[in-house]
Order: C-alpha cells, then sequence, then structure tokens
C-alpha cells in the first residue's frame, strides 16, 4: 500500500511503501478453516470424541503448519498432512489445493463437566500467523460408554462387520434412548436395553458395516437421543477403513531425476489380507526395470525394483501388472521417472 504527501504547492510529493499490518496476514490464514468452533455438546464419560477440520491452501507458495497446540489437558490437536508418492515434494508442506486436517480430540477417560481450551495452530509460511480454534464440551459423569467408540480397524471389501458398544446411566429411573439417529447408508444400527435397576440402565447398541460399504475410510458421529430434556443426544464415534484384498504402496512409485545409464531401487509394499506369493511382474511397454521376486509366501511383500535410465533423455512412465497367487485379479502399479540430459544432471 502506498500513502503520498503533497508538499508546498503540490509540486513535489513523498510517497512511501507501507507493509499491510499483522491482521492481514492473520486473515489469510483464518479463511482457510472451515469452521474456528467445534461444540462438542453432550459427551459421554469413555467416549472417544474426535474430530476433523480441514485446512485447504490456496497459494502458490508452499504453505507450512507448523504445530498445533492446546490450553488443556483435556484435548489433544494434531495435524494431519497428505500422503506423500513424490519423494521430491516435501512431506511437511501443503502445495497449491492440498488439504492438511486439524484432529482434535477430546480426553473423556481423565476429565468431566464442562470444559473450553483453545487449539492454536501456528503457520511458518508463506507468512506467520496463528489461528485459534474454541472448543466447548461437557462430559458427562452419569453416562459411560465401553469401549469408547465402533472401531473396526480393517475391513475387507464386500466382508461387512459387526460391533457392540455398551452404555451405562445411573440417575433418572424412567431414563432411556428413543432413537439411533444414523446418517450413513452403509451402516445398520439397533439399540438394546440390557438391564434396568433402580436408578441404573443397561443398553447395547449395535452397528454393523454393510457389505456394500466403498473402499477408503469409514468415519460417522451416531446420536443417541434420549427423553432427558436438558441433554438429549449423546455422540457415538464410528471409525475404520475398508480395504481391498491386496493393495500396493504407494500405488505411483518415483524415481525421480535419472541420468542416461544410471541404476537406482526402490521398495514397493504389497499388503494381502491373508499370506500370498508373487507369481510374477510384468510391463508392456519397455525392458528399463528388473524387479526382485521374493520367492516365499507371507501377508507383506517388499519388492524391490530397479530401474536403468535409457539413453534417451525425457520422461519414462511404465504400468506393471503383478501377479499374485490365489487372485484371478492382478494388482497394478505406475511408475515413472525423469532422464536428464548428462548437462542437465550436473
Amino acid at each position: 500500500m502506498k500513502i503520498c504527501t503533497l508538499l508546498g504547492l503540490g509540486v513535489l510529493g513523498l510517497c512511501l511503501t507501507v507493509s499491510p499490518a499483522p491482521v492481514s496476514a492473520q486473515e489469510w490464514a483464518e479463511k482457510m478453516f472451515e469452521k474456528t468452533i467445534i461444540d462438542f455438546g453432550e459427551v459421554a464419560q469413555g467416549s472417544d470424541v474426535r474430530t476433523r477440520i480441514p485446512v485447504t491452501s490456496t497459494f502458490k507458495e508452499p504453505l507450512r503448519i507448523i504445530d498445533a497446540r492446546t490450553s488443556c489437558g483435556c484435548t489433544s490437536a494434531k495435524v494431519v498432512l497428505p500422503t506423500r508418492t513424490d519423494a521430491n515434494t516435501p512431506r511437511d508442506v501443503l502445495l497449491t489445493h492440498e488439504t492438511a486436517y486439524i484432529e482434535v480430540e477430546l480426553n473423556t477417560v481423565r476429565y468431566s463437566g464442562i470444559k473450553e481450551p483453545v487449539v492454536t495452530v501456528v503457520f511458518g509460511a508463506p507468512f506467520q500467523a496463528e489461528v485459534r480454534i474454541k472448543v466447548k464440551a461437557n462430559i458427562r459423569t452419569d453416562v459411560v460408554l465401553t469401549p469408547g467408540r465402533a472401531a473396526f480397524d480393517s475391513l475387507g471389501l464386500g466382508a461387512g462387520g459387526e460391533r457392540k458398544v455398551s452404555l451405562s446411566y445411573a440417575g433418572r429411573p424412567d431414563w432411556k434412548v428413543t432413537e439411533v439417529i444414523n446418517n450413513n447408508p452403509h451402516l445398520n444400527t439397533k439399540i438394546v436395553e440390557t438391564a434396568r435397576n433402580g436408578f441404573q440402565v443397561n443398553y447395547d447398541l449395535i452397528v454393523t458395516v454393510k457389505p456394500d460399504a466403498p473402499l477408503g475410510d469409514l468415519r460417522t458421529q451416531l446420536a443417541l437421543k434420549t427423553n432427558d430434556f436438558n441433554s438429549p443426544s449423546i455422540p457415538v464415534l464410528v471409525e475404520g477403513r475398508v480395504e481391498p484384498e491386496y493393495s500396493v504402496s504407494p500405488e505411483v512409485l518415483s524415481f525421480g531425476e535419472l541420468a542416461p545409464g544410471e541404476k537406482r531401487t526402490m521398495n514397493v509394499i504389497i499388503r494381502g489380507r491373508k499370506p500370498f506369493a508373487i507369481e510374477k511382474v510384468e510391463s508392456e511397454k519397455s525392458r528399463d526395470f528388473i524387479a526382485t521376486i521374493p520367492g516365499d509366501s507371507r501377508p507383506i511383500h517388499i519388492l524391490p525394483l530397479t530401474v536403468t535410465a535409457p539413453a534417451t533423455a525425457g520422461a519414462l512412465n511404465e504400468e506393471f501388472t503383478v501377479t499374485l497367487s490365489g487372485s484371478p485379479v492382478p494388482v497394478r502399479l505406475k511408475v515413472n521417472a525423469k532422464i536428464t540430459t548428462p548437462s542437465a544432471s550436473k
């Protein structure tokens, strides 16, 4: 911003360039947040309570999130960055249009009552700034969940699964769970009263993942509706991941820049839900790659892949099919490299 002042009769002017005020740097960071207030509401003691706030970079320069710290031991916070498949890109930055997450978790085991901590997210680039996220929650001691969530961990595609979460209430003799609010079409839920004795009431929440659940992360928050006018809803977290029978990591293997004739070896990890053997690795385009195939059967294989850079400069892109024992469908792996000229590689 320029500020100009006229001197004398306006013949001579003086212009100064003024840097933006610190508040401007603060505003650019806040605009990347979907929200800066987290209200967990009424939560049961022992329950797993967490949420994620996305942060998407809109800058050409790399965005660096240095830290996410909390003002109270009743919460924890961490930065979840995208998974990198390109070895040449730093892991601790966000590129343009990439999204990271600020994951905030409430400690309902050691703490109870009304909590209002603050999570501070610290940025180091392209400018220094801090964004504060206000957290609100009331951790109830009269309602206890065991375990704290319905955790499915790793599920096979098409397999489905079932988990049980027990709820214990101590208080009003007429207290009831009247309904389970479930907005995930790939889940079935059922609430069953198992005991009622004076002021103590017990329920079992049955959560079932349908066989048609798609690949990827499974993350849903259920709501147990009650007849308690003051605390009408209790959240229950459902988490897991639906995975294929076999997976390749990374799916795209980058060898980076290579000089003509240069050799380089990198590893690919192939995982299965049960032991398997690698029968063959094939590419339709060239013979610049050699795969060292392990000879045994195991649930996790480390497959070394060696490339010898051709004499011609340019991009080298390959797609491999890996045939596995017991699997009618092979897994696929993409590989790329950039072959430089001798002068460019120096």
